[in-house]
């Protein structure tokens, strides 16, 4: 019998590898396995003599229990060792370098066999045709600890290349002449009793990752020369499995939940599976950053669920326990939840020959509603109702008072009918209808009769599936006024099942079934955050961008919003309805806006509203008439549009304030002779201020002065005068006569006037004018204009006289 054998190379499932080493003490210091081997074409005189193999497999591995192994139970031993090589790689001679074979049988191949220990030895012909050991393998065990080492011998007498280990594998590795390598390499140990294969002490599954460098060069016959040199070590690491969501114990208030790990591992994650109340789930979803979530449908109590990982060596985590409670607060109304277990049994054969099967299902759809306006209605109305059920097998539409029992405030139908084994009517579905006050109750479920093809509700939808059921089935339910059809209640959802189906086949080839599903319809409503605006803000811009948040027990389907009333709208988001944000262009004054989220299951939230007032501002136009100012100062300035503004006016010295004028599009308004305006902005509006000068000028005389005598027929007056303004005119006034204009020196700083005098008394009146037409105060004076002729005196005798007036006077 040949004990090293090349077996096929098997990857096998991670999952099923990580679950039959639960033996193996991970971690432990005793667990290792290891190879190391050096390959070496010779040449003699430049030409390929011989090859020479110095290779070693060692492992040590922990396997509970094994202290108490008896002797018996060691020389029973078998173990198979499929070894760390590929499948296509035979040494040169076509040896086959893996292993299985019986302690007991060790010194049949020339090894020996004590308690505790075995070595095998496996034997080539030399090149005189007599048997050599080339192959040593030794296995030993103290306590719970296995030891296996193996290791080439490499017999110079050998007329071909020696045995490998696994340097084999890389003779005429394609690459450049020197190259690198690294390769994963499976390699299962398997330990079970001889006498009973079904006693199975551990299988022990690991991936190798063997390093190298392969030199090939040539001999001066251009035949290849390989020098190999590789080592190996697999990975007892195990991964690590960290809680995100939830990151503890939990007690929620929501029935759906979703879970979500993190695994971690020194080479790689290959899966993490997911445990709901003891039941297998599948393995996760994998997301970004090596996150596995699963949805679960709680059930109300206590739920415990239980992640594992596992890695691409096939190490398992220590479990990740997590205890949620699911608190229903309401008890008597809105909600739905869903259990189901499906079993096929073999086929048996009656006493005619033919095969019938045996199913087994039990399943519970139950759903609690709360229904406005069902406490008022009469018996006789209740009654007469219509009930419509739709959901997975379960398709029903019936009046109440047809039910196999019906009371005022309950209805039980009996559905689904077949015939049990001896032909016997028999109901394998029942629905229980029934109403306390504003609460609507329906329980659905299905029986298990005895030898009868069960009708599930929803398990037949998984019949020939294996693996993970996750999705949503939709669950309908109407109540209706049978005499009228008028809708007293319709509820539309969907029911989120989660679960495993596996399949398998008896040895007559009928397919067996094995389907575990629960489920929950999501009726909690979404929330509805929202951020901007603001209510009541007032906004400068046509463009305003509406942002919020929402959320959902389960996922937020869309965010819809509306302006003023108009379409609903899709908004948009980036991260998954954690923020959302809609564009939306104003109309000048008040703006609405209506906001509310819906859900995948179709939950709606409340609506939120919020006002934003579009302040569209334009430019004021203010103009002044005469002197003063204005507070504030809103000349071209940008106003809003329908706002109150108010403005003082302040008149200049010297000024006096006397009215604005509004005017819109250039066409007049009111008047005020308020100082203080209020107005409204309106488009193109424009403002004018008012202010008269009320400040009368000066006037000075410089000559003549009042009472000058002169003695000239022509006279020149001259003065001044003075204004806040400016002067317009002098006037003067002789003796009456009209008024004259006086003659500007520049600014009126200096005047003059000519005038002719009437001899005696000139009576002078002079008046400024100003720009605006204030008259100063007149001016009037009298002087006296003395015309003079030639006196002559004459005497008579001698004589004087004084004073002489010989003169003109």
């Amino acid at each position: 019998m040949t004990y090293f054998r090349r077996l096929r190379h098997r990857l096998r499932s991670l999952l099923l590898a990580g679950l039959a080493v639960s033996g193996l003490a991970n971690g432990a210091n005793a667990d290792s396995i290891t190879v190391a081997e050096v390959w070496k074409d010779n040449t003699v005189a430049g030409i390929y003599s011989t090859s020479t193999d110095t290779g070693n497999f060692n492992a040590s591995l922990t396997i509970p229990g094994w202290a108490g192994l008896t002797a018996n139970d060691w020389s029973n031993l078998t173990v198979t060792i499929a070894a760390p090589g590929l499948s296509t790689a035979l040494d040169s001679a076509n040896n086959f370098s893996d292993f299985s074979g019986t302690m007991a049988l060790a010194p049949t191949f020339g090894g020996s066999l004590t308690t505790n220990s075995a070595t095998f030895f496996y034997r080539l012909n030399d090149t005189n045709g007599s048997p050599v050991n080339a192959y040593k393998i030794v296995f030993g065990r103290s306590g719970n600890l296995l030891t296996i080492a193996a290791s080439t011998l490499n017999p110079s007498s050998l007329p071909y290349p020696p045995w490998s280990i696994i340097a084999a594998n890389f003779l005429d590795f394609t690459g450049a002449t020197t190259f690198a390598f690294t390769n994963p390499i499976s390699c299962e140990i398997i330990l079970e009793d001889a006498a009973n294969p079904a006693r199975r002490y551990a299988d022990i599954s690991r991936t190798l990752v063997v390093t190298g460098t392969n030199t090939i060069t040539q001999d001066l016959q251009t035949g290849e020369l390989n020098n190999i040199r590789v080592s190996g070590a697999a990975d007892f690491t195990p991964p690590t499995l960290t809680a995100i969501s939830p990151a503890g114990n939990l007690t929620t208030t929501n029935g759906l939940l979703n879970v979500q790990v993190q695994a971690a591992d020194n080479l790689g994650v290959a899966n993490v599976e997911f445990y709901f109340n003891g039941q297998d789930f599948g393995a996760g979803v994998l997301g970004a950053a090596n996150r596995w979530s699963l949805n679960f449908a709680l059930l109300p109590g206590t739920n415990i669920i239980r992640t594992l990982a596992m890695d691409t060596s096939g190490n398992v985590s220590a479990t990740n326990t997590l205890t949620v409670t699911f608190v229903n607060t309401k008890p008597n109304s809105n909600s739905i939840t869903l259990v189901e277990r499906w079993l096929d049994y073999n086929w048996q054969m009656d006493d005619f020959g033919d095969f019938f099967p045996v199913r087994q299902d039990w399943g519970l759809l139950n759903v609690a509603l709360g229904v406005p306006g069902l406490q008022n209605i009469s018996a006789d109305t209740w009654s007469n109702l219509v009930l419509t059920v739709e959901f997975g097998d379960i398709s029903f539409s019936n009046q109440l008072f047809n039910a196999d029992r019906l009371t005022t405030t309950n209805a039980i139908f009996f559905a689904n009918a077949t015939t049990d084994f001896n032909g016997a009517p028999v109901y394998p579905t029942t629905l229980f209808v029934s109403r306390a006050g504003t609460n609507l109750s329906l329980v659905a479920q299905t029986a298990n009769p005895t030898y009868t093809d069960v009708s599930p509700l929803v398990a037949g939808f998984y019949y020939s599936t294996s693996g993970l059921v996750q999705e949503a089935q939709p669950f309908k339910l109407a109540l209706a006024d049978g005499r009228t059809t008028a809708s007293y209640y319709q509820i539309q959802r969907p029911i989120f099942i989660s679960g495993t189906a596996s399949t398998n086949f008896d040895t007559a080839g009928n397919e067996l079934d094995n389907i575990q599903i629960t489920g929950r319809a999501d009726l909690t409503a979404p929330t509805n955050q929202l951020i901007a605006p603001a209510n009541g803000l007032r906004w400068s811009n046509q463009v305003f961008t509406v942002t919020g948040k929402a959320g959902d027990n389960f996922a937020v389907s869309n965010v819809f919003y509306a302006l003023n009333g108009g379409n609903w709208t899709n908004a948009t988001t980036v991260d998954n309805w954690l923020n959302w944000s809609a564009p939306i262009t104003l109309v000048p004054g008040t703006n609405f806006i209506a906001v509310f989220v819906l859900d995948t299951s179709g939950n709606a939230s409340p609506t939120n509203v919020a006002s934003i007032f579009y302040v569209l501002n334009t430019p004021l136009q203010i103009r002044t008439t005469g002197l003063g100012t204005l507070s504030p100062n809103y000349s071209n300035a940008f106003l809003a549009i329908g706002q109150n503004f108010t403005l003082t006016a302040t008149p200049g010295n010297g000024f006096a304030f006397t009215n604005w004028f509004l005017a819109t599009n250039a066409i007049p308004g009111a008047a005020s002779h308020t100082a203080t305006l209020t107005f409204m902005m309106a488009s193109n509006l424009s403002l004018q201020a008012d202010f008269t000068d009320i400040a009368k000028p000066s006037l000075t005389l410089s000559a003549p002065t009042a009472g000058l005598l002169v003695s000239n027929g022509f006279y020149n007056l001259i003065g001044k005068a003075n204004d806040n303004v400016g002067v317009s005119n002098v006037l003067y006034s002789l003796n009456g006569a009209a008024w004259a204009a006086a003659t500007d020196g520049g600014n009126w700083s200096n005047w003059t006037a000519a005038v002719t005098l009437v001899p005696g008394t000139n009576t002078l009146a002079t008046v400024a004018v100003d720009t605006a037409g204030n008259v100063s105060p007149t001016n009037a004076l009298n002087f006296f204009y003395v015309a003079n002729t030639t006196l002559t005196v004459s005497t008579n005798g001698l004589g004087s006289f004084a004073p002489n007036y010989n003169a003109t006077l």
